[in-house]
């Protein structure tokens, strides 16, 4: 039964024992297996049950009585053998998320072994568009049945998919080389001024300028090239100043920021000054095009301080912006496009704000689990605030409220 780790057994690595009968062992992996001789000879446990388990309770006043964490959320047994989904949690684990800037219904979000799903309905008309994990997906605000989505390494290789219906049924893209390190969470971004200008990232940048149905490459490897046991050294994060459409910004999993200043034609390292950890976002000031903020994650070091970063001359100088925050990741970013001095901040513990731009934090609104935020969307039509979390499902605030209650 060693396949049924998959090859990455650190993923999950959980072990049980009936606390009623030391031989009665549970293993879980990609499956959920069992032993009655003390893991001598192994079995696959009886009833279906989504992949990938990570977490087992067993009642120890009922060895029969046993609850699952999978990928698929949380099942019920009581007799050893039958399981039963609670399909009502609001626990997806998104790792990114879209809302269509003309149609704020419409919420699109890449989720771990779930797929990219999208609603247009509320809350209980979720459905899949692109099955494996979801990542990315990205909406055209020109024309919003354009609809990019993505699964593990960019689509294994094969690229972000295009679809013409509004999400579902999406086609193949043109142009990747599938030998590239594409990272697990691919990035993609749209030029703000220019819906026909695309890029996208596997340790080199990747360039459409016919809305994503060709790409090509227009940079180098922009990473250190670094040895690893899993995909490493690949971008995880691009975009393109509103300010100024010449303007390409990004990042990489090993600690890497670049500048382009003509549109992708060369690079300049802009690095010196930042901590050499995990890019979760570059964001351009939408009004500056002199004005970036790089946040971070330190979990491949062990380091947990939050650090944001913010340079007022293109990568330049790096002034750190991180203020009072907690020691936790900082995983996304957005300017208000309202007001400069505004931003919102996606960490590992909620939702975080300034008024200042970064002199002091303080928490965002009520009613928001304190969860990782995976990433947050601003809808400046609506002025509502997306938070898609990695394992509490998303959320929205009213901005137009005005929830400056804790403001300094």
């Amino acid at each position: 039964f060693q396949n049924s780790f998959g090859g990455f057994v650190w993923y999950f690595g959980e072990t049980g024992v009936d606390p009623s009968n030391a031989d009665h062992v549970y293993a879980l992996g990609v499956s959920m297996l069992q032993s009655f001789d003390g893991g001598q000879s192994w079995g696959p446990i009886g009833g279906a049950m989504h992949v990938d388990e990570h977490a087992l309770w067993i009642d120890p006043s009922n060895a029969q009585h046993l609850l699952v964490g999978n990928d698929g959320g949380l099942y019920r047994t009581t007799n050893n053998s039958a399981f039963t989904a609670f399909t009502s949690l609001p626990i997806t684990q998104f790792y990114d998320g879209e809302v269509d800037a003309t149609n704020a219904t419409r919420v699109f979000g890449g989720t771990q072994d779930n797929g990219s799903i999208m609603t247009s309905a509320g809350p209980s008309a979720w459905f899949s568009i692109l099955g494996g994990d979801g990542f990315h997906v990205l909406s055209d605000p020109v024309n919003p049945s354009i609809v990019f989505s993505e699964y593990q390494f960019c689509s294994s290789g094969t690229g972000f998919q295009r679809s013409t219906s509004g999400g579902p049924s999406p086609g193949q893209t043109f142009g990747w080389t599938a030998s590239d390190r594409f990272g697990w969470d691919s990035p993609i971004c749209m030029d703000p001024n220019n819906h026909n200008v695309l890029l996208a990232g596997s340790n080199y940048v990747y360039k459409s300028t016919n809305n994503g149905v060709n790409w090509s490459k227009v940079s180098g490897d922009l990473s250190t090239s670094p040895s690893a046991s899993v995909v490493y050294g690949s971008l995880t994060t691009l975009a393109i100043s509103p300010a100024n459409s010449d303007v390409y910004w990004a990042g990489t999993d090993d600690g890497k920021v670049w500048l382009s200043t003509n549109a992708g034609g060369t690079w300049i390292d802009v690095s010196a000054g930042l901590p050499q950890r995990w890019v979760t976002r570059v964001v351009p000031d939408p009004a500056n095009a002199q004005r970036a903020y790089v946040t971070h994650s330190g979990y491949t070091s062990d380091d947990q301080a939050t650090l944001v970063h913010r340079t007022d001359d293109q990568g330049a100088h790096w002034t750190n912006v991180s203020g009072n925050l907690a020691n936790v990741p900082a995983n996304d970013l957005v300017v208000d496009p309202l007001d400069a001095s505004r931003l919102y901040l996606a960490t590992d513990t909620g939702v975080w704000t300034t008024a200042d731009g970064g002199g002091y934090w303080y928490a965002l609104g009520t009613g928001l689990p304190v969860q990782v935020i995976a990433d947050l969307v601003l809808h400046s039509g609506t002025r509502q605030l997306f938070a898609f979390t990695h394992g509490r499902s998303a959320w929205s605030l009213d901005l137009s409220e005005r929830p400056w209650v804790n403001a300094k």
